[in-house]
């Protein structure tokens, strides 16, 4: 997994005709991924393989910025018969990991090695836009920094404690403290 162009890709991206595609990896469940990429038929890279979605398949812009925020994009599938979109729905996971990568084809359509990392980020809640007998299914990929950017309310409470540890006593007493009057120097 390259988040620099390789050689092979650098020297590709100069050829006179370039052939630039996108392949999506996307974890929706117990360890099990849906593989897809811009093109027609299969395509394998790193030991996986990868269906070509063709024309159903887009992608929208990826965001590069200099600051520290969270930026997203939206990847979407069309033409899906309507009897298997809860099966779809079913299937995907918020949460769970999906990396898209930019890459290319040699003259004789072969994928050159090391795909650039063009986004890494979380599943976040696919949307259905249902046209009858077909829909499209749209998943969001958010930044890992939309977690930072979520706030913690932590306590000093035993029970918070227990989150973390379930054996450490150490703010099991801090309840009784907080009105306890202590005095110093006298008997």
């Amino acid at each position: 997994m390259s988040r620099t162009l390789t050689s092979a890709m650098e020297t590709e991206s100069l050829a006179a005709k370039l052939q630039p595609v996108v392949l999506v990896d996307i974890e929706v469940a117990a360890s099990e991924h849906v593989r897809a990429w811009s093109g027609l038929g299969d395509l394998s890279y790193g030991g996986n393989t990868y269906t070509g979605t063709g024309t159903f398949g887009t992608i929208s812009g990826v965001e590069e910025t200099t600051e520290l925020k969270a930026t997203g994009l939206t990847l979407s599938l069309s033409g899906i018969p309507a009897s298997l979109i809860s099966t779809s729905l079913n299937s995907i996971r918020q949460g769970l990991p999906g990396i898209v990568y930019l890459g290319a084809l040699n003259a004789s359509g072969a994928l050159i090695a090391d795909p650039l990392v063009l986004f890494s980020g979380l599943v976040d809640v696919p949307t259905v836009e249902d046209g009858g007998e077909t829909a499209t299914i749209s998943i969001s990929l958010e930044s890992l920094e939309v977690d930072r950017e979520r706030s913690r309310v932590r306590r000093y409470t035993p029970e918070d404690q227990y989150l973390i540890n379930a054996t450490d006593r150490g703010f099991e007493y801090v309840a009784s403290l907080q009105d306890k009057q202590i005095i110093w120097g006298r008997r």
